[in-house]
C-alpha cells in the first residue's frame, strides 16, 4: 500500500518538539510527500529525498475554512458565553514545550494574568486535557476574567477566533487561520514549522 504524507516537509528545527522527529520519520518512509509550500519541498530535497517523491499541493486550509464558513458564522457561541464581539481574547495552548515544563507553564499563566489585568476583558481558554492536568497539578490561581473551558468544537472555536480582540495560540496552523479569516493572532511558540506564514 503506497503511503502519501500530507503536510510533508514541515520543519521547526527544534529537537525539543516531539513532532519534529515524527515528521522526519514519516517523510523518509513515505512513497509520496505532499508539501504545502516551496519551503517544505526545499527542506525535503536538502535531506536527500528525490524530487519525484515530492509534490507541492499547497495547504487545504483555505478551502476547508471557506467550506465551513456558513456554519462558523452561524455559531451562537458568543451568546452562549455572553461575550461581545471584539471584547475578549481566545487562547489555545497545548504543546508539550508550553505545558509540560512547569517553568514555561507558569510563564504562560503569568502572561494571561497580566493580559487580564491590563485589558479587563474575558480570556477564553479552550483547555486541552494536558493543560487541564497541569492546571490541577500546579493549583493555578488566575484572575476572574480567565475562563478555562472544555475544548470547543470546530465551528464555535473558529467563530470565537474571528470575533475576538486577539488570539494567543501554540497551534501549528494559527498563522494560516488568522490570515485567511482575518483576525489578530500571536503564536506563542519558540519554534514554528511554517516560516512562510
Amino acid at each position: 500500500i503506497p503511503i502519501f504524507h500530507m503536510e510533508a516537509g514541515n520543519r521547526c528545527f527544534d529537537q525539543r518538539v516531539p513532532e519534529e522527529t515524527n515528521r522526519k520519520i514519516v517523510d523518509h518512509t513515505s512513497d509520496i510527500n505532499l508539501t504545502y509550500s516551496s519551503i517544505a519541498r526545499e527542506y525535503l530535497l536538502r535531506e536527500g529525498l528525490p524530487a519525484d517523491r515530492i509534490i507541492k499541493t499547497g495547504s487545504p486550509m483555505y478551502e476547508v475554512l471557506h467550506h465551513y464558513l456558513p456554519q462558523i458564522e452561524a455559531s451562537g457561541v458568543l451568546n452562549k458565553l455572553k461575550l461581545e464581539q471584539g471584547k475578549f481574547f481566545v487562547v489555545s495552548a497545548h504543546r508539550e514545550e508550553n505545558i509540560n515544563s512547569e517553568k514555561n507553564f507558569k510563564g504562560l499563566i503569568e502572561s494571561l494574568n497580566a493580559i487580564a489585568d491590563r485589558y479587563k476583558m474575558p480570556i477564553i481558554v479552550s483547555t486541552h486535557p494536558r493543560t487541564r492536568n497541569m492546571i490541577d497539578k500546579m493549583q493555578v490561581v488566575v484572575r476572574p476574567e480567565i475562563q478555562f473551558l472544555k475544548p470547543l468544537g470546530f465551528h464555535d472555536y473558529n467563530a470565537l477566533q474571528m470575533r475576538s480582540y486577539a488570539v494567543l495560540s501554540d497551534s501549528g496552523t494559527i498563522s494560516e487561520e488568522s490570515s485567511i479569516l482575518n483576525f489578530r493572532a500571536l503564536n506563542i511558540r519558540q519554534a514554528h514549522e511554517r516560516p512562510e506564514a
